[in-house]
C-alpha cells in the first residue's frame, strides 16, 4: 500500500484502512468461532498416557497434584 501511496493513488489510505479492518474482523472470528474438537479416549486411560509419556520423553514425571 505504501508503494501505491507513493505513486499518488488517492485511494491507497482508504484501501489500507479497509484491509486492516477486514484482517481485524477475520482474526476476531477465529477467536470466537466454534469448532468441533476431534479426540477419542486413550485406551488404558491415564496409566496408558503416563506410560506413553515415559517412553517418549525420558525423565518425564506426572504431576502429582492431579
Amino acid at each position: 500500500m505504501a508503494h501505491a501511496d507513493a505513486e499518488g493513488d488517492p485511494l491507497a489510505a482508504l484501501r489500507a484502512r479497509a484491509a486492516s479492518g477486514r484482517l481485524g474482523q477475520q482474526l476476531h472470528e477465529l477467536v470466537i468461532a466454534r469448532a468441533p474438537t476431534w479426540s477419542w479416549p486413550l485406551p488404558g486411560g491415564a496409566a496408558a498416557w503416563d506410560e506413553l509419556a515415559r517412553r517418549h520423553a525420558p525423565g518425564w514425571r506426572p504431576d502429582a497434584e492431579n
